[in-house]
């Protein structure tokens, strides 16, 4: 092939790229190739014999704004390209990025990283492993926690504000009923002094009442209290105070009772 600066034969494999948009840039900044390289071949071509130099620069970089594809050019005229002007040009098979500079192979890539390589891959491990955690996590021991702390301020209240005791545990029920309701939540109270019982909050469901009457009698029997058995479980407490133990569920979901069987 010829080389698209000079006319000079060349094999391809030897040629180095240059991109338009670096030489047009390089010869608006002042480079002409009739001082800076080795134009005898151009020059001698038919269409270039007997024109002065001006007419052969003005020819040449018509044919430079006219071309439509980045430059192939032999190694003479690369170096003089670069001595001129500075730029490296990349040879011909080795791949290019933005401005015609060389495009980083992955092994490199990864050599000149390594340190934001190995920063990146362990953030990523421990954001792996705090995902997994938060999954395997039971986040209702702090609505536990956080439910237990309101209801043992219910019964304080109560404690403050009714001043016939016989009146305390109705009045605990229907306090600790409307928490339970507005968090959709069943439960059953028990006053182990006067061994009534309440079921209290949203409406409960067959299955939980017959599990809790399950596990009184399992109770009568001196067996321990098995939450594992109450339908959608959420926790268990006692007032001491007041002498009451409450086991509370889950409630239904709005709308349940319309879903189809």
């Amino acid at each position: 092939m010829l080389c698209d600066l000079c006319s000079r034969q060349v094999a391809e494999e030897k040629t180095f790229r240059l991109p338009l948009r670096e030489l047009r840039r390089a010869v608006d900044a002042g480079f002409d190739p009739f001082r800076a390289a080795d134009m005898t071949i151009w020059k001698a071509m038919p269409f270039n014999v007997g024109l002065s130099d001006e007419d052969l620069f003005r020819e040449w970089r018509r044919r430079m704004v006219q071309a439509k594809r980045d430059w192939q050019i032999c190694p003479l005229c690369a170096e003089a390209f670069q001595g001129a002007t500075g730029r490296v040009l990349v040879p011909i098979g080795q791949a290019v990025g933005r401005e015609g500079k060389p495009r980083m192979t992955l092994g490199e890539f990864g050599r000149r990283h390594r340190p934001t390589l190995y920063f990146v891959f362990a953030i990523t491990v421990l954001l792996g492993i705090g995902v997994e955690v938060c999954r395997r996590f039971d986040w209702s021991r702090l609505h536990r926690a956080e439910w237990e702390k309101r209801l043992a301020i219910i019964e304080k209240q109560v404690l403050k504000v009714v001043p016939q005791a016989d009146q305390r545990v109705y009045r605990l029920a229907a306090d600790v009923g409307r928490f339970l309701r507005d968090r959709w939540m069943v439960g059953y109270l028990y006053d182990q002094t006067k061994g009534t019982e309440y079921f209290i909050g949203r409406p409960s469901p067959a299955d939980f009442r017959r599990a809790i009457e399950a596990q009184k009698a399992a109770i009568a029997a001196g067996k321990p209290f098995d939450s594992g058995k109450i339908p959608k479980y959420r926790f268990d407490m006692e007032f001491k105070e007041l002498r009451c133990r409450l086991v509370v569920g889950a409630a239904e979901p709005p709308g349940a009772d319309l879903a189809p069987k």
